[in-house]
């Protein structure tokens, strides 16, 4: 079993995603600021960068945040100093109120319990990997995976299919195996395109302006399964157990 991060793991109360937003664009418009962009600059800067680096993402693509801040500095003719903004950006998430999704710990304990292995596939776009291995770890769910496939710094990320096998090579498990769990419309595809069973879950309520391009694919999404809660994904894992083989035999790689 394979599963997405951000909304599906953990998130961000609805009343402290506004403040998480403004602290987060403050930190990139703070960057250009101190390399002497003027002030009414920054914000479209940061705004076309924030554009930039979705559309990237709908293409398969989500860059480190050291390659954010090169494009960043080409564009604008500014130097950002970038370690700085990294350790800015890990302890925004690290200090923001991200709790674990309802039932995640109970639900993850009866999947290891079934002898199933358990693998990350998450898309890491505005924050860096470290940040967000600090959230799993904080929030005590790192230790049920055998597996964690981020997407920043990899040539591609969902909703190309690679970022799954890659995960599933690390688990050897081969794609029609695995079922994937995920908010939205790039988990769904990725999967599918993967050839894993796609189960699509809406237990966090993830805020829609991040899906003003996935929702592309929204209308036109492959044959998949919802779950409202991680107890009904856990069912949906046991109605088709007999589908899962115990063979160890691996994807291919890529």
């Amino acid at each position: 079993m394979t599963c997405d991060g951000w909304y599906t793991l953990f998130g961000l109360p609805r009343t402290a995603r506004a403040a998480y937003g403004r602290r987060h664009r403050g930190i990139w418009r703070q960057a250009l600021l101190e390399a002497g962009l003027a002030g009414a600059a920054t914000d479209r800067w940061v705004d076309a960068m924030y554009d930039h680096l979705r559309t990237l993402e709908f293409a398969g693509r989500t860059p480190p945040i050291g390659e954010q801040a090169v494009w960043l500095a080409t564009t604008t003719g500014v130097p950002i100093r970038t370690a700085r903004v990294r350790r800015e950006l890990d302890r925004l998430l690290i200090d923001s109120p991200v709790r674990a999704a309802t039932g995640v710990h109970e639900a993850l304990e009866q999947l290891k319990a079934r002898g199933l292995r358990l693998g990350i596939v998450s898309n890491v776009v505005f924050e860096a990997e470290t940040g967000v291995r600090g959230v799993l770890r904080r929030l005590d769910l790192d230790r049920y995976f055998d597996a964690r496939t981020f997407s920043s710094g990899r040539p591609w990320g969902k909703p190309r299919p690679e970022l799954f096998w890659t995960c599933l090579a690390q688990m050897h498990r081969p794609p029609s195996s695995a079922v994937h769990i995920g908010d939205g419309p790039y988990d769904v595809l990725g999967a599918f395109r993967a050839g894993l069973t796609p189960v699509q879950y809406s237990g966090m309520d993830p805020p829609r302006s991040s899906y003003r391009l996935s929702s592309r694919f929204a209308f036109d999404l492959p044959p998949h399964q919802h779950a409202t809660s991680w107890k009904q994904f856990v069912h949906l894992v046991d109605a088709q157990r007999e589908r899962i083989p115990s063979s160890p035999s691996a994807p291919r790689s890529s």
